[in-house]
Parts: C-alpha cells; structure tokens; sequence
C-alpha cells in the first residue's frame, strides 16, 4: 500500500512587487505581487472578478470582506491576517494555497476543487464547502462552528 503524498507548499518569490489592495483593479494581472490593504468590493461590479487567475502572491493584512469572484484561480498563493469573511468563491480551483491567521466567517466555495491546501489558524465559522473536491487538504487549529462540509470528497 502506497503512502499519501505529503502537502506541497506553495511556491512564492522571494522578492514580490509590493501592491495597495486599493490600487487593484479585477482585470490586473494578479501575479507575483505582495498584496496589503483593503479592497474595494463596492467598487466591483457583478461578474467582474469572475475568472481571475492570481499566482505566486502572497497577501498579508489583505481584507476583502464580501467578495464574489466565481471561477476564481489561486495557484501558489498564502494569505495571512486576512479578512476575506462573507465572500463568495464558487467553481473556484485552489493549488498550492496556504491561509494563515484568516478570518474566513461564512466564506462560500461549494463545487470547488482544493489541491495542497492549508488552513492555519483560521476562523471559518459558517463556511460553505458543499461539492468540494479536496485532496492533501490540512487544517490546524481553525473554528469550523456550523460549518458546511456535505456531499464533499475529501481525500489525503
């Protein structure tokens, strides 16, 4: 019997080029950028954010409260002492993602795909993992108080 593979971190630059959350726009190439701030979701109409793909970023005191981003792509990306509670992540493809410290309270990803992806620290009380398909997902020490985890696959 074959052991499990073990989780790949994600694989960020050591040096990013800094950007302000408010200096984001949703057809900006989110790639290889170290995001700090707050981001306008008012400011974002429905559907825009639809499709971005963000790769190698990492975002550290990043609030996004209330996001919708469907189809939304995060390959090699961490996100730590974020506030991304209230968004809404649907037909997203998570790989490689590390969250550290988030406040992620009532965030949506139903028919998701998760791959290499770890939660740490991290409060996601009311989150919304209905159909994910995750594989080498770890979490450590993350509130999952009414949590929904139905008619998932989760495997090591």
């Amino acid at each position: 019997m074959s052991r499990p593979r073990a989780l790949a971190p994600p694989q960020i630059a050591d040096e990013l080029a800094a950007v302000d959350a408010s200096d984001l726009r949703p057809h900006d190439a989110w790639d290889g950028a170290l995001v700090r701030g707050t981001f306008d979701v008012s400011a974002v109409t429905a559907g825009e954010m639809a499709g971005l793909d963000v790769t190698g970023c990492r975002f550290e005191a990043f609030d996004a409260i209330g996001l919708e981003a469907e189809r939304l792509s995060l390959t090699d990306v961490v996100f730590e002492g974020c506030d991304l509670s209230g968004s809404s992540f649907r037909l997203s493809q998570l790989r490689r993602v590390e969250f550290r410290d988030c406040r992620m309270s009532g965030v949506v990803f139903p028919e998701s795909v998760w791959r290499d992806v770890r939660l740490r620290g991290c409060k996601l009380d009311g989150v919304h993992l209905r159909g994910l398909d995750a594989e080498r997902v770890e979490l450590e020490r993350c509130v999952l108080r009414d949590a929904d985890l139905t008619a998932g696959r989760w495997r090591a």
